[in-house]
């Protein structure tokens, strides 16, 4: 599964200077909580629930603010009906020479 590799590159990829390596990685995704098989699938890899947000959070968070109306969109764009779900992987460590 694409998802699954994409974690386990993420746990192995290393940056060149040890002290600025993290030790975890939180990715963080959000989703309409009525799309109960998208809600599913990343149950099943992992990801728990960490809170809710709005659809202009989401939009800023994925930087395309561009597309949220200038009148804010009324309720539709504010109300936290979005769902925010998380997983933290431990990074592999590897010493590197």
């Amino acid at each position: 599964m694409l998802c699954s590799e994409v974690f386990r590159w993420l746990k192995t990829k290393h940056v060149a200077n040890r002290e600025q390596q993290p030790k975890q990685l939180r990715v963080r995704i959000m989703v309409k909580p009525e799309n109960t098989v998208t809600v599913k699938l990343y149950k099943g890899l992992g990801f728990v629930q960490a809170g809710r947000c709005t659809l202009a959070e989401a939009l800023r968070a994925n930087r395309d603010a561009e597309m949220i109306p200038e009148d804010r969109g009324k309720q539709k764009y504010n109300k936290r009906t979005g769902l925010i779900m998380a997983v933290t992987f431990k990074k592999d460590v590897v010493n590197v020479m």
